[in-house]
């Protein structure tokens, strides 16, 4: 789920990920003036890169930034304490995050995430912030084998999210269902 972008946002909002791919897909955004700054609050979480990085997502998004020579009055993030370590954490805490660092509410903001995880990230920012427009710049990834059990733990949260109210609920098509209930079949790779 991507949309087309016809005018810059307000910041582009990076959510915590096991992958550096969706900051970089931020980068090139904030390189091509689509928004002015780059948000990021996750200490990490179940898919984190806390777990990858042997540091908070925050940390290693904010290293990663300077590498590429972003300016620091450019990243809008919590340094030093972190604020998420999950979507609905993110979801509630982005946008007063932002109004307070912007000094206004933000009506337009570009969400960044790996795309196994786009639809539920959009759909909880969507339920939690009214009046708020999310736009969608998944990062590129390519499937492979690893990915097969996440995809099918974000349906299954779309899901149950939706019903606890959590986020938009979605349509998960029959097809989506039916491919699901064939992938948990398939044999786990050694």
């Amino acid at each position: 789920m991507r949309d087309k972008l016809t005018g810059p946002a307000d910041a582009i909002f990076v959510l915590g990920a096991g992958s550096l791919s969706p900051l970089h897909q931020a980068m090139d955004l904030y390189k091509g003036k689509w928004a002015p700054k780059i948000s990021f609050l996750s200490l990490g979480g179940t898919f984190g890169g806390n777990l990858i990085f042997g540091q908070t997502e925050m940390e290693m998004y904010f290293k990663e930034l300077c590498r590429e020579h972003i300016p620091a009055s450019d990243m809008l993030f919590a340094p030093g304490k972190g604020l998420t370590t999950n979507t609905l954490e993110e979801a509630r805490a982005a946008v007063p995050f932002l109004e307070e660092r912007l000094g206004r509410k933000p009506s337009r903001i570009i969400l960044c995430s790996r795309p196994v995880h786009q639809r539920r990230a959009w759909a909880t920012f969507q339920k939690q912030n009214p009046g708020v427009r999310f736009l969608n710049q998944p990062s590129e990834e390519e499937l492979s084998v690893e990915l097969l059990p996440r995809m099918l733990q974000e349906v299954e949260r779309i899901e149950k999210y939706g019903a606890q109210g959590d986020l938009e609920p979605q349509e998960i098509p029959d097809w989506v269902r039916e491919l699901c209930n064939k992938i948990r079949t398939l044999p786990v790779p050694a």
